[in-house]
């Protein structure tokens, strides 16, 4: 455990939460974390909606900060195993600058080998399918109890789909065995969120790939959602350019 700890203390990166110490306690240990105001990325999201807010170059901002701190941790050998929306700390406070880092390390795992040995780890729904037992996708070749850094990708792509409705659950309403069968099986995969836009799914759904090999890399993930920030910054810039004359005309235009 304290190998571990010490670990993930040497990980230093702005969008992965840093680990200040460890408190030596047998019954319930615990570490000393950076503060981040705005507290889980979920509840944030949902304060967001709660405003009406919802900003797409928001939304693409915040996902590629999550992806550049999964590509850091990724390339230090860290699979996080529980990447999900609640795991993730955010401040909000200045949507032009979010701020988002990857929190709740504590069933992170340093890679000793290409593979990293894995059981039931995790939280439904978010959990890669390799990670259940007897999965139906697997090759004859890949072990069940043998995964890869690619369960994380597969988690990411369930956090944009969080991203874009703003925190809402997935599969909300349907009973935890259907959801854990059918993501075993393959057979259940997130509906598209309303107005999502297509570029948007083209970065989500090939995360949710059954094998794991045909999932991006983070690197991949980061490199696309930068180009789509870019993308909604120039949306963004455009509408404002319409809106400000067209205001603008209704003050002239209308009696006091």
């Amino acid at each position: 455990m304290y190998g571990e700890a010490e670990m993930l203390a040497a990980l230093r990166h702005p969008c992965v939460i840093a680990i200040y110490g460890l408190v030596v306690n047998q019954e319930a240990p615990a570490s000393v974390i950076e503060y981040l105001r705005g507290g889980s990325l979920k509840g944030g999201l949902q304060r967001l909606k709660q405003h009406g807010y919802a900003a797409r170059r928001v939304r693409a901002a915040i996902a590629l900060q999550a992806a550049r701190g999964m590509e850091y941790l990724h390339s230090r050998r860290v699979v996080h195993f529980d990447l999900k929306c609640d795991n993730l700390l955010c401040d909000l406070r200045d949507l032009h600058r979010p701020v988002v880092k990857i929190g709740d390390l504590g069933l992170s795992k340093k890679k000793a080998t290409t593979f990293v040995s894995g059981n039931m780890r995790g939280t439904l729904p978010w959990m890669a399918p390799e990670l259940f037992p007897n999965a139906s996708h697997l090759d004859d070749d890949q072990s069940e109890d043998r995964v890869t850094e690619k369960v994380d990708v597969f988690s990411f792509g369930m956090c944009m789909w969080e991203i874009w409705t703003l925190g809402d659950q997935p599969y909300p309403g349907l009973p935890l065995h259907e959801v854990f069968a059918g993501i075993m099986n393959g057979s259940l995969r997130p509906s598209r969120p309303p107005d999502c836009q297509d570029d948007w799914m083209d970065i989500m759904q090939p995360c949710w790939a059954d094998e794991p090999a045909a999932r991006p890399s983070f690197t991949d993930i980061a490199e696309s959602l930068d180009r789509l920030v870019a993308v909604y910054e120039r949306q963004e810039t455009r509408m404002s350019s319409v809106q400000i004359p067209f205001v603008d005309n209704l003050r002239k235009n209308s009696s006091v």
